[in-house]
């Protein structure tokens, strides 16, 4: 199920850094659907998680992008999907993101043709194109769930959300928190993503990056923000709430917004 992963599996992996850390609490970071992976864990185990960054993280699923409008319940049959497949395939995961862009595979062989004399072009190429395609099939029930409650019930924004049947609200959320947003970001739109200030009851900064899905996390500005969440995770959790918010974490705040 959903839950194994993102309470069971995760509970495990923090078990084990604290235990490694000799710490009681952790800073955590989640990239994509790990992002929101993450902040539902942060949400099921507050008191375990003092600094959270969400990594062009999908929050509000029913925005305006492509990928909200495939996956919607009237567009995508995902019922169907498990009982035929077991699972979510891992090529047909990729297939269907790579045709939220369908031209960009032919843009990416015409900058490799192009760039062929530059042996740092085309190791970082390959690097890259290995990284993107190194996918793994989704369990079904767990690709069910987060489907339906996800993109079907948007249950995050609705407040709905439940994990292994226990109600889950994200204002137990109250760690302070990094939003970093991608401009061109195709998948997860900037708004998807930036209405989690609303949610959560800890103080936000936003952190815009003028660049794509891929790019917020590889290449010349990724290496920049990694920075700054370094940073972010370096600072003691109070002192982080002191630059983000004038109000205590545990209601109504301001975030920060921070853009580049």
């Amino acid at each position: 199920s959903f839950g194994f992963y993102v309470d069971d599996m995760t509970t495990l992996a923090v078990d084990a850094v604290l235990r490694d850390a000799k710490a009681t609490t952790l800073g955590m970071l989640g990239y994509c659907m790990g992002g929101t992976m993450a902040l539902i864990h942060a949400a099921l185990h507050p008191k375990r998680i003092d600094r959270l960054t969400l990594l062009a993280a999908p929050i509000n699923f029913h925005d305006d992008g492509v990928l909200s409008q495939w996956a919607r319940k009237e567009s995508f049959p995902v019922d169907r999907v498990v009982e035929v497949l077991g699972q979510m395939d891992k090529m047909m995961l990729q297939t269907s993101f790579q045709w939220l862009k369908p031209l960009s595979q032919l843009q990416k062989l015409k900058n490799l043709y192009e760039g062929a004399a530059n042996p740092k072009m085309v190791s970082s190429f390959v690097h890259l194109e290995s990284w993107l395609n190194d996918n793994v099939c989704v369990p079904g029930q767990a690709y069910r769930e987060y489907v339906t409650t996800c993109y079907h019930d948007n249950a995050l924004v609705n407040g709905t959300l439940k994990v292994n049947d226990r109600p889950v609200s994200l204002t137990q959320v109250t760690c302070p928190m990094l939003n970093v947003m991608a401009k061109k970001d195709h998948i997860v739109p900037v708004e998807s993503s930036r209405i989690v200030s609303t949610l959560v009851s800890g103080p936000v900064t936003e952190v815009l990056i003028d660049a794509g899905h891929i790019g917020v996390a590889m290449g010349s500005k990724a290496r920049e923000m990694f920075t700054q969440v370094a940073g972010f995770h370096d600072r003691p959790p109070a002192a982080q709430a002191d630059k983000t918010t004038d109000e205590p974490t545990a209601g109504p705040k301001k975030e920060k917004r921070s853009r580049r």
